[in-house]
């Protein structure tokens, strides 16, 4: 991987669960993972996350080819954050993962500290794909929506004569 590359990879999990899959992407996780993964009460959850772990590793090993992806262990920083614990790599790797209703999301650098989010949005059906909103065009439209309440309040006090006092 390039130092300046930064690398996102996206799931749907009813793409990707086909039969035996889940098992498949189990056995790439770590002994820790495995019992994480029982812990989950709902099947789907369990899914969610054994998908979400696995295209982790795999995603690591894309960017780091001659690690196979059940060789990385991960530890966490100090606020809980997991970072790589080994194997040493040439450039330290940075990653992100998400996981919501269905979804998997991991993003994965070689540069700096990424992050990635998956969220459900009820309003959307479940097979459109999903929407990426740039914090630019977030921004621009949060500033706008005040601009325009700002004007309609402005405009709602215009003509309205106080009563001597």
């Amino acid at each position: 991987m390039a130092d300046d590359r930064i690398e996102l990879f996206v799931g749907l999990i009813e793409t990707i669960d086909a039969p035996g899959a889940a098992d498949a992407c189990r056995r790439l996780l770590s002994v820790d993972e495995r019992v994480r993964a029982d812990r989950f009460v709902f099947e789907r959850h369990r899914r969610q996350y054994i998908f979400a772990h696995a295209m982790l590793r795999l995603a690591l090993s894309r960017v780091a080819p001659n690690v196979a992806p059940s060789d990385w262990s991960f530890g966490a920083g100090r606020y809980g954050r997991p970072f790589v614990a080994a194997p040493a790599t040439a450039t330290t790797l940075h990653f992100s993962l998400s996981h919501a209703d269905g979804c998997v999301a991991c993003v994965v650098s070689g540069h700096e500290a990424v992050g990635v989010d998956v969220e459900t949005v009820s309003r959307r059906s479940p097979r459109s794909p999903p929407r990426i909103v740039s914090l630019r065009r977030r921004r621009s439209k949060r500033c706008a929506a005040c601009r325009s309440r700002r004007r309609s309040s402005a405009s709602s006090t215009i003509g309205r004569s106080r009563r001597p006092t």
